[in-house]
């Protein structure tokens, strides 16, 4: 497409606009769908105390909260990091969790006068 006149440019760059926008729309709802499926799992933070420490790894709290602790290992020798995970029982209990409210939230049967259930 060869551009003449400002007209044209402007219809191209409209136009050009509107292809971008319908391509992000799509590119949105695919990345939603996406990430609809993924779980949160854990996560990495670094914090730097710009002064070389000891190395020293707290894992205590690894199988009860997921939490591990690492101060001047190799690969951050100025950092204290902290590893959290979210652990598996835990996302079981959610689970029982969110079923229990399930069966408790249903109403409750209809009962006779003499608080016999009517099947």
């Amino acid at each position: 497409m060869s551009i003449t006149s400002g007209v044209d440019y402007v219809a191209f760059a409209k136009n050009k606009l509107c292809q971008s926008r319908a391509r992000l729309v799509t590119g949105v709802k695919v990345l939603e769908s996406v990430l609809k499926n993924v779980r949160f799992k854990g996560a990495h933070f670094v914090f730097d105390t710009e002064e070389r420490l000891p190395y020293l790894v707290i894992d205590l709290f690894k199988k009860s909260n997921g939490v591990v602790i690492k101060v001047g290992d190799r690969t951050h020798p100025t950092s204290v990091e902290v590893i959290s995970s979210y652990m598996d029982w835990a996302e079981r209990n959610e689970q029982l969790l969110r079923d229990i409210i399930a069966v408790f939230s249903k109403p409750c049967p209809p009962t006779l006068k003499d608080r016999r259930y009517i099947s």
